[in-house]
């Protein structure tokens, strides 16, 4: 952090935030925390990335995922089904990543089939064409494919998760219908205990399809390698210097 400080201009009061109390640290209460309590979690804010958020929103083939984890409560143990939602102590993405994605496209005036394309078509798009046939039955409404269906208004739809104890799990809202394949698992703005979804996983192969990746030969197949660069001359990672 300190060299954050002097590199970046970042701030504890703008970075360091603690969820228990619901406030940014100083460089004194942070210190002091460590001291304290060395294992409670505290988050670290960047906020120059706050300005590309508008940027990602409008740019295709950009897809949002919440990175849903499994429902863990404050003292570290799974939550059964039914936990409040202000028990969950996970990341705020796993409950208004997506609701946010659509906020934040109305507030910027992005069209909404587009911010749909980002939550939806686009990710069972590029699954897809990578031979997971069962994202070509998903993605988009239509006849003959897998009834998963959100049911949203898009003038109110928004995010209430947030990174303070207690407020992680809010649900979202605007959002009262949820169908998973062609089963009603939101009605009503309420969760239903109903589990419909389906494992979508690659069918069982003789071989894998498993390709070792390294620096040069990602940089080797996936770039336009011009002057001044000079091409990798193997697959170690060295190499790809700048000619004189």
């Amino acid at each position: 952090m300190n060299n954050d400080q002097k590199t970046y201009g970042n701030k504890y009061e703008e970075t360091i935030y603690d969820p228990l109390t619901d406030k940014f640290l100083t460089k004194a209460d942070f210190e002091a925390l460590v001291e304290k309590d060395p294992g409670q979690t505290i988050v670290a804010f960047i906020p120059a990335r706050k300005e590309w958020m508008s940027y990602w929103l409008t740019i295709p083939h950009m897809t949002v995922a919440g990175d849903s984890t499994v429902g863990v409560g404050t003292d570290g143990e799974l939550l059964p089904w039914d936990a409040d939602y202000a028990q969950y102590a996970g990341h705020p993405r796993t409950a208004g990543a997506h609701a946010r994605t659509l906020r934040m496209g109305r507030e910027q005036g992005v069209p909404l089939m587009f911010s749909l394309a980002q939550l939806s078509y686009w990710s069972a798009l590029h699954l897809g064409d990578a031979g997971l046939e069962a994202m070509k039955e998903r993605g988009r409404v239509q006849v003959g494919k897998i009834a998963d269906l959100t049911l949203f208004d898009p003038k109110t739809v928004t995010d209430h998760a947030t990174y303070k104890a207690g407020e992680n799990g809010l649900p979202s809202t605007g959002i009262p219908y949820v169908i998973i394949n062609g089963t009603i698992t939101v009605k009503d703005s309420k969760v239903l205990p109903v589990k419909a979804g389906q494992p979508i996983r690659y069918p069982v192969e003789p071989e894998g399809r498993f390709q070792p990746v390294s620096v040069a030969k990602w940089i080797n197949q996936r770039t336009i390698l011009s002057a001044p660069y000079a091409p990798m001359p193997d697959d170690t990672g060295a190499g790809h210097e700048l000619k004189e």
